[in-house]
């Protein structure tokens, strides 16, 4: 057959290799997560995410770990990261846990509602009278809505 074509053992023979043909498709997947993945990065700056997603077609995943690594040691040397939480750092960004950073968790701002003019529901409620009331039921409307 002079090695053009393969012999996948079933009779047939194909002009490319079945197992290279995988590869390929799974290296291009991987190439196209790793360039959703670099184009949410903080690291890189809007000038150079175009460069950034060329180079996570062409190299896939091994623009992932070196935006990791660079990551990484950041955070160290600004004191954002213990040595000693290396371990579980490495294991959060490889099973996409929410990375946990030094001095405990953030607060987040409570959810306020406004209605349509970006008034509170608290102030609109406050005018009618008896708004402790009136916050009450929307709360609790809101909350039967959400479960349902």
């Amino acid at each position: 057959m002079g090695g053009l074509c393969d012999y996948n053992g079933m009779g047939a023979l194909l002009p490319f290799s079945a197992v290279k043909l995988i590869g390929l498709v799974l290296w291009f997947y991987l190439c196209m997560y790793s360039v959703q993945r670099s184009d949410r990065s903080p690291l890189i700056a809007d000038r150079y995410r175009y460069l950034s997603n060329i180079a996570a077609i062409f190299f896939g995943p091994l623009v992932l770990i070196w935006l990791f690594i660079v990551e990484t040691v950041r955070d160290i040397h600004e004191g954002r990261l213990e040595r000693h939480n290396l371990p579980q750092h490495i294991l959060d960004a490889i099973v996409n846990k929410p990375v946990r950073k030094a001095g405990g968790v953030s607060e987040s701002p409570p959810i306020e509602l406004m209605d349509t003019s970006g008034r509170r529901f608290k102030d609109v409620y406050e005018q009618v009278g008896s708004g402790d009331h009136q916050i009450q039921v929307a709360h609790f409307n809101l909350k039967r809505c959400a479960s349902d």
